[in-house]
């Protein structure tokens, strides 16, 4: 059976860190945070396009409108707002995302081995966006536009996905618990997706005409 890969996950080293994030900056303008706490502060001072954080805790963090480039790889972040950003690339690798708007990128987005949870991604462009072995709970994606995006491994559970973009994208191994569904559009990309009784019902007049299904009113 074709099962779903939950992400890899290993957050342990950020238990309990103290300590504030190394902080490297090169020539090339990219900023550089490392093995730590990071605060909104911290952050908001930052003028260079790029920022990386490797093994950080970020919490109450805004990305600051000079950012380009994010990356976030194997660390916890709560309450980060990406709104008033214009980032072209989005990547996070090995990461928790708590309660957090995720909104303000105009470019590619990558997510692998990833838990979103809480999250506002309502009207967000996810467009080509790669999603690998990623867990999307109790977010709002209302209207996000996903067109040809290719998710591998990906499970939303109670989340909103009501107007949902999907046309030309690719799914596999994904599965879609307690979310809604409704003015979902590119049904068709759903072949192969494990899907509720209760989502299913909340999408049937939208595989109805993808598989053009005539449906007699009575």
């Amino acid at each position: 059976m074709d099962r779903r890969r939950p992400p890899r996950l290993d957050l342990r080293a950020l238990d309990g860190v103290q300590g504030p994030a190394a902080i490297a900056v090169d020539r090339d303008g990219e900023a550089a945070f490392s093995d730590g706490a990071v605060t909104a502060e911290q952050v908001a001072e930052r003028t260079e396009g790029s920022l990386w954080f490797d093994g950080c805790h970020l919490r109450g963090v805004a990305v600051p409108a000079a950012c380009r480039e994010l990356r976030l790889i194997d660390c916890r972040a709560e309450l980060l707002d990406l709104g008033g950003a214009q980032l072209r690339e989005l990547s996070i690798r090995g990461s928790v995302v708590e309660d957090s708007r995720l909104s303000g990128v105009i470019g590619h987005v990558r997510l692998e081995d990833t838990r979103l949870i809480r999250c506002q991604l309502t009207d967000g462009n996810l467009r080509m966006a790669v999603l690998e072995r990623v867990e999307i709970a109790d977010s709002r994606l209302a209207a996000a536009d996903l067109y040809g995006a290719t998710l591998d491994s990906v499970r939303f559970e109670d989340c909103d996905l009501g107007g949902v973009d999907l046309t030309a994208a690719e799914l596999r191994r994904c599965e879609i618990a307690r979310c809604g569904l409704a003015g979902l559009q590119g049904v068709a990309a759903l072949a192969g997706t494990r899907i509720g009784a209760t989502d299913l019902v909340a999408c049937a007049l939208e595989l109805a005409e993808a598989l053009g299904i005539v449906i007699e009113q009575d």
